[in-house]
């Protein structure tokens, strides 16, 4: 039996993306719909590295944990189990530490609500990028004096795309786990489905054509 997804991108020019992962969540323009998932809410704590040339605010560290955050869209729709986030997370006890060298991370905990196809009802897996600011150049490969970046979609090859299509997984892909993205054991509580949750095809407000992924299962 196969089973489709759709992910859902409204954008506002035709031939790219470029629209961060905060507009699309916070006017609920990736949408996703799929057979047999529900929402579940979802907590981790996580770390993001990053530079900065002077000593970073709270509000400086917020701004690299949701960069990094926005960057799960990608590798959840490529997962087993694949899912999306709701955009309705909270992110607390942020704690800010120096590694020397204008280097620093922040710690933080997570807690959000993702839809997610049934299966796994205590734990779910997510990537995440260690450094935000420099996974998309960490995944370039040059072929022939020519850029190329096989870690994410070929026909969405910018930075600004990178996000949300981008896949450690990928054929190619330089990327490596513990060097440029750890995978996370999250805790999940499955909780009852919403309407909102999963909505028919024909009612999903599309300005464009949907990114399908088929999986089998």
């Amino acid at each position: 039996m196969l089973i489709r997804i759709t992910l859902i991108a409204l954008i506002c020019a035709p031939f790219s993306l470029n629209i961060s992962a905060e507009e699309i969540s916070n006017q609920e323009r990736k949408l996703y719909a799929a057979k047999n998932s529900t929402e579940v809410i979802m907590t981790f704590s996580g770390e993001v590295e990053f530079k900065s040339p002077s000593t970073p605010n709270l509000s400086e560290a917020r701004k690299k944990i949701e960069k990094q955050l926005d960057h799960l869209f990608g590798p959840m729709s490529f997962a087993t189990y694949y899912s999306v986030p709701r955009g309705n997370h909270e992110v607390t006890n942020v704690k800010i530490r120096s590694e020397g060298r204008k280097v620093y991370h922040a710690t933080y905990d997570y807690k959000g609500t993702i839809v997610v196809k049934n299966g796994p009802t205590t734990k779910y897996d997510v990537t995440l990028a260690i450094n935000p600011d420099t996974i998309y150049e960490a995944g370039m490969v040059r072929r022939y004096l020519k850029k190329t970046y096989p870690c994410t979609d070929h026909h969405y090859q910018s930075e600004g795309d990178f996000w949300y299509f981008w896949n450690p997984l990928q054929p190619g892909c330089p990327l490596k786990e513990g060097r440029d993205y750890k995978v996370v054991t999250t805790s999940i509580q499955r909780i009852k489905n919403t309407p909102t949750a999963i909505r028919p095809f024909h009612t999903l407000p599309m300005k464009v054509p949907p990114r399908f992924i088929s999986r089998s299962g």
